[in-house]
C-alpha cells in the first residue's frame, strides 16, 4: 500500500460492484447511488476527472451515460486519509464516489420536439402495445367517412331530382284561369292525362324516396365510442410512464438513506458544493427511461 496527494490525482474510474482499498476499515463499494431513482438505473462505469483544489479541497467532474430521463445530481469522491480523516494524503485505491440521480419530468426534457412529432411517437407507440384498438380506429373512422358520404350524396340527389322535375313539367299555355288543361295538352303535343294525385303518400312510398340518411343518435354513438377509445389509450400511456416525484433533499440538503440495500459506507458529505449536468445523445436506453446520452455532475471531495 502506498499514499499519494489527493490533489495530484487526475482522474479516477468507479466501477459497479467492486469494492475499494482499506487500511483502517472494511473495504467500501467503488460506486454507491443514492436516491429512489437509483431503482430504475445505475451507470456500470463513472469517470471522475480533477478541474481544480488544493489540499482536500478538490473539485472533481464526473460523467456516465445515462438515460435522458434521468441526471446525476449531487457527486463526491470520498478517499481514505492516511493518517487519518483530513489528510491531504490518501491511501491509493481507496477512492469512491457518491451520488445521487434525480428523474427529469417528461415535460421538461421534451420541450425541443415539435408537438405534431410528439403525438405522432405517441399515436405509433400505442399502436405497437394495442393493435386491436388502432383497428377499431380505422374502422370507426372509415364508417364515419361513409356518413359523410351518404349524407352528402343525399343532399345533392335530392337537388338534383327536384330540379330536372320542375324543367320537365309542361306548363299550360297563358289562357288565364279560364284556359283548359287537356285543351293545353293537345297544344302541346301531350295526350295522356295528368298523373293521379295523392295528398297523403303511404308509408312505404315515402321510405323508397327518402333512403337511408344518418341521424343524431348514430353520430353521437359514433363520437362516443371514439372518445372512449382515445381515453383508453392515453390511460395505458400514462399508467406505462414512471412517476416522477419530487425530492426533499433538492431543498433541505440533507443526506437521507432512502434504499434499505444500500451499505453504510461510514463516510458522509464533506463541502457543500452546488452540481451541474450536461447531457449528449447516447443511443437508446432502457424501456420507458429515454434514449442514452452523456450526463456531467460536478461535485467536491471528502477525506474519511
Amino acid at each position: 500500500m502506498s499514499r499519494t496527494a489527493l490533489s495530484r490525482i487526475r482522474a479516477l474510474t468507479f466501477y459497479k460492484d467492486s469494492l475499494t482499498k482499506s487500511q483502517r476499515g472494511d473495504p467500501v463499494p467503488q460506486l454507491e447511488c443514492v436516491g429512489k431513482p437509483c431503482r430504475l438505473y445505475q451507470p456500470e462505469v463513472v469517470r471522475c476527472t480533477n478541474i481544480g483544489g488544493e489540499g482536500v479541497d478538490v473539485d472533481w467532474k464526473c460523467e456516465a451515460d445515462l438515460p435522458e430521463s434521468l441526471r446525476f445530481g449531487k457527486v463526491e469522491v470520498s478517499c481514505e486519509g492516511w493518517d487519518g480523516p483530513g489528510d491531504p494524503y490518501v491511501l491509493k485505491g481507496s477512492c469512491a464516489l457518491q451520488y445521487r440521480l434525480v428523474q427529469v419530468p417528461d415535460a421538461l426534457r421534451r420541450l425541443d420536439e415539435p408537438r405534431f412529432r410528439s403525438r405522432l411517437s405517441g399515436w405509433f407507440d400505442a399502436a405497437y402495445e394495442n393493435p386491436s384498438a388502432v383497428i377499431f380506429t380505422i374502422i370507426w373512422l372509415a364508417c364515419l367517412l361513409f356518413i359523410a358520404y351518404r349524407f352528402l350524396k343525399s343532399c345533392f340527389s335530392s337537388r338534383s331530382g327536384s330540379a330536372s322535375s320542375s324543367l320537365s313539367r309542361p306548363r299550360p299555355s297563358g289562357g288565364g284561369p279560364g284556359s283548359n288543361w287537356f285543351s293545353s295538352n293537345h297544344r302541346l303535343g301531350y295526350s295522356d292525362p295528368p298523373p293521379p294525385y295523392t295528398k297523403y303518400p303511404t308509408s312505404s312510398t315515402s321510405a323508397s324516396r327518402a333512403g337511408w340518411r344518418p341521424g343524431f343518435w348514430s353520430g353521437a354513438a359514433l363520437g362516443g365510442i371514439g372518445t372512449y377509445l382515445l381515453n383508453r389509450n392515453q390511460r395505458e400511456r400514462e399508467r406505462a410512464r414512471p412517476a416522477t416525484a419530487a425530492y426533499d433533499w433538492e431543498q433541505e440538503r440533507v443526506f437521507r438513506p432512502s434504499s434499505p440495500s444500500s451499505r453504510p459506507s461510514g463516510w458522509g458529505f464533506g463541502s457543500g458544493r452546488r452540481s451541474g449536468f450536461s447531457s449528449e445523445d447516447r443511443g437508446e436506453g432502457s424501456s420507458n427511461l429515454g434514449s442514452m446520452r452523456r450526463s456531467t455532475g460536478i461535485g467536491g471531495s471528502n477525506v474519511r
